[in-house]
C-alpha cells in the first residue's frame, strides 16, 4: 500500500493537539533545559504538519543507518512467511482430498494466508499468558512410590 493510501486509510487528524506540544516540551526540557524547550515547542507550533514513513524516519535520525539492508530484511521475511504459510494452505488441501482442482487448492492457500494474522495473534498471546504466568520450574513431580 503507498502512502497516500495509508494516510487516507489510518485518516489521520489534520492538526496536532495541543496535548501533544505539551508532552513534545515536557521532553525536551529534560534534554536540553526548559528555556530551549520553550523556544523550541514555540517554533514547532509554527511549522505545518509532514508525515513520513517510519523507515524513513529511522534513517533520517541516525536509528538506522541509511545504507542497512534491516528493512529490507524485515520485507523479506513477512513475504517469505507469507509464502510459507500459502504453500500449507496449498499442499493441505491436496493431501486432505484426493482429486481437488488447482482452483479449491488456490482458495486454501489463499485462506491460509488471510488466517496469517490470526495466527501470529495467537501465538503472541500464548507467549505472553506463559511469561506473564511465571516460573514454569515451580510444577511439582510426583515422587517415586519405591
Amino acid at each position: 500500500m503507498s502512502t497516500p493510501g495509508i494516510l487516507s486509510y489510518w485518516r489521520w487528524k489534520k492538526d496536532v493537539a495541543e496535548h501533544d506540544y505539551a508532552a513534545a516540551t515536557s521532553y525536551l526540557s529534560i534534554r536540553f533545559g526548559e528555556s530551549r524547550a520553550q523556544k523550541v515547542a514555540a517554533e514547532l507550533r509554527k511549522l505545518p504538519v509532514i508525515t513520513r514513513r517510519a523507515n524513513d524516519i529511522l534513517r533520517a535520525t541516525g536509528r538506522v543507518p541509511p545504507t542497512s539492508p534491516v528493512l529490507d530484511y524485515a520485507k523479506l521475511s513477512v513475504l517469505c512467511w507469507t509464502a510459507v504459510f500459502f504453500a500449507c494452505g496449498w499442499i493441505g488441501a491436496s493431501s486432505a482430498h484426493g482429486g481437488r482442482d488447482s482452483d479449491s487448492r488456490l482458495l486454501s492457500g489463499v485462506l491460509a494466508v488471510l488466517m496469517l494474522p490470526v495466527s501470529a495473534t495467537l501465538t503472541f498471546a500464548a507467549v505472553v499468558i506463559s511469561l506473564a504466568q511465571g516460573d514454569p520450574r515451580t510444577f511439582r513431580t510426583i515422587r517415586k512410590t519405591r
